[in-house]
């Protein structure tokens, strides 16, 4: 049975591979069928059941930014919050499944405009955060994500509060992303606009004069031809 399981996730990873390559829909649909046959071949209890829930989840995920279909998406976070039960507290991998799960609900967020995806996804990620300690390498990422839905929940519901926590993890993020990392211009970015926001609502000119200083960094390192310049 094991080797039945292996065999179907390594036959979807090379047909994803082919999708990944601009090979068309067909290939990710097919990731998924086999990925499905994987899952039905885990039943709950077999030690390889979380494996196949996060790679279905995963290729759902794909197919949903392909093709818009919500059904997909849906399917995703039912997916998530399984493997997320099979990852109690104390498991070392349970941030991994919080941060996914978090992710799918603020992308369904932007979708449905349902703010109780949105506050989900805020909890999930703060405990991810707190799973995460520092000198982790996963940790600049959860700080982004929950700054990111932060400011988006402020710009929903007005609530000061969860802009000044964006920016305070803002700040963080940033410090853990130094001169080269590849993330360091999407960090100043956003820490750059909460600072703008602020500065609209408050009108503290220490805001908008930090604000430009990252700007015109994040500027420095996205040269002509850069898609996000």
């Amino acid at each position: 049975m094991d080797s039945e399981v292996k065999q179907l996730h390594s036959q979807a990873k090379s047909v994803f591979a082919k999708f990944e390559q601009g090979g068309g829909n067909r290939y990710i649909d097919e990731a998924i069928h086999l990925e499905r046959q994987a899952l039905e071949a885990c039943p709950p209890g077999h030690p390889m059941r979380f494996v196949s829930l996060f790679w279905l989840a995963l290729h759902l995920g794909h197919r949903y930014d392909q093709l818009g279909a919500i059904k997909d998406f849906e399917e995703a976070i039912v997916l998530d919050r399984e493997a997320l039960n099979l990852r109690p507290k104390g498991h070392p991998d349970r941030w991994m499944s919080l941060n996914n799960l978090a992710v799918d609900l603020s992308t369904r967020y932007k979708q449905l405009g349902a703010i109780q995806d949105l506050n989900e996804a805020i909890l999930h990620d703060r405990e991810a955060l707190t799973l995460l300690p520092q000198g982790h390498p996963g940790r600049s990422q959860s700080l982004n994500n929950l700054a990111v839905y932060l400011s988006t929940r402020y710009k929903q519901l007005g609530e000061i509060q969860d802009l000044n926590e964006a920016i305070i993890l803002d700040k963080e993020a940033l410090n853990l992303r130094p001169q080269g990392h590849p993330d360091r211009s999407m960090s100043l970015n956003n820490h750059a606009v909460n600072l703008w926001t602020r500065y609209k609502q408050l009108g503290d000119i220490k805001d908008i004069n930090e604000a430009i200083v990252l700007d015109r960094e994040a500027l420095n390192l996205r040269p002509q031809g850069h898609p996000d310049r």
